[in-house]
């Protein structure tokens, strides 16, 4: 039996129909669209085999999307009936991602980062329920308070600086930097890129910046 993925937007819902126990594969990168998918068809209603109107799919997407992005689209961000087992894996995942958010961003009083495991811990001692389909900040912030009961949430300070690079390493800085670059200015011989990193990338991105950062000589 084919499992119908559903997605709904201005008023209107289209479905497409993928081979069982495969979307989620899908959204963890598992599979590839051709595993999944049995046709490419939009249907208004797949039971009855009505396909989606061109109009009606020009009010879901608009004129710029191709197949593929929109199929895209819909697999990752669609309704889907999953198995039990399929959602006990998902909210396991999205309680992974929750204790990485929570432990990447904050720290105790003094400074110190929270384990992994002290964060687990406190979740189940909490009896967080993990909704899959929110955000792992979405899901901290419905639950901060609760948390906050039993230990001291600093949020961990981000990165605003000015990194200088040469223009050899200009592309290769820009790109990786590209999602906290505020602005950026060219000077003889280098450029200057300003960016703004929240608490939680931080830890990741300071390799990043020391693997391309120049120092002029005076």
């Amino acid at each position: 039996m084919a499992t119908v993925v559903k997605y709904s937007k201005n008023g209107v819902t289209a479905e497409i129909l993928c081979k069982p126990e495969t979307v989620m594969k899908y959204r963890s990168g598992e599979l590839g669209m051709d595993k999944v998918l049995i046709t490419d068809d939009l249907f208004k209603n797949s039971k009855k085999g009505d396909k989606l109107s061109d109009s009606d799919r020009l009010k879901l997407f608009g004129a710029d999307l191709s197949v593929k992005e929109y199929l895209d689209l819909i697999l990752k961000d669609g309704d889907c009936p999953f198995t039990t087992k399929e959602l006990r894996a998902l909210k396991e995942q999205k309680r992974r991602a929750l204790i990485t958010y929570i432990t990447s961003t904050f720290c105790n009083a003094k400074g110190q980062v929270y384990t992994y495991g002290v964060i687990d811990a406190l979740l189940t001692k909490k009896r967080i329920n993990v909704n899959y389909k929110k955000s792992a900040s979405s899901l901290f912030e419905e639950n901060r308070r609760k948390l906050e009961g039993d230990i001291v949430l600093k949020r961990k300070p981000g990165i605003k600086q000015t990194v200088l690079v040469t223009y050899k390493n200009y592309g290769a800085a820009q790109a990786a930097l590209s999602k906290y670059l505020v602005n950026e200015k060219h000077k003889k011989g280098y450029a200057e890129l300003e960016i703004d990193v929240p608490p939680g990338d931080a830890e990741r991105i300071l390799p990043v910046i020391t693997k391309y950062e120049f120092v002029p000589e005076n």
